[in-house]
Formats: C-alpha cells, structure tokens, sequence
C-alpha cells in the first residue's frame, strides 16, 4: 500500500504545494498535520502525538520520497 492509501484509510487528505520548497502536506478532519519537506528531507508533525500506524505512514512516505 502507498503512503497516500495508508494516510488517506486513517482518515487524512493530500495536498501538495510547490513554492520555494516542495511540500506534501496531509491533514485530517481535527486539522492535525503532517507535513513533508521535500527539498530540506525534512518533516513536521503538529499539535497530536503519532499513533504506530501515522508513524508507519509517516516512514512509507519517505522511503517512496527516498530518504530512507
């Protein structure tokens, strides 16, 4: 399953962003966030505390982006 599919079952939305830096930012009804950074490998998840399956998400997300 890819990243999205797995985001998207628990309940976030995809959106991506190209500004100075590209972004893939995913968001869920509550307005939590999880936010990839493409040009700095970097993310930010804010105001929650993961659960193992965001956590694995999360990892999927950046061994598609090739970070890991």
């Amino acid at each position: 399953m890819a990243a999205k599919e797995m985001f998207e079952a628990l309940g976030y939305e995809c959106s991506k962003y190209y500004d100075r830096n590209i972004m893939i930012q995913y968001c869920d009804e509550e307005e939590n966030q999880i936010v990839f950074f493409i040009n700095e490998q970097e993310f930010s998840a804010s105001n929650f505390s993961l659960t193992v399956d965001e956590f694995k998400a999360i990892q999927k997300q950046m061994e598609e982006l090739g970070w890991i």
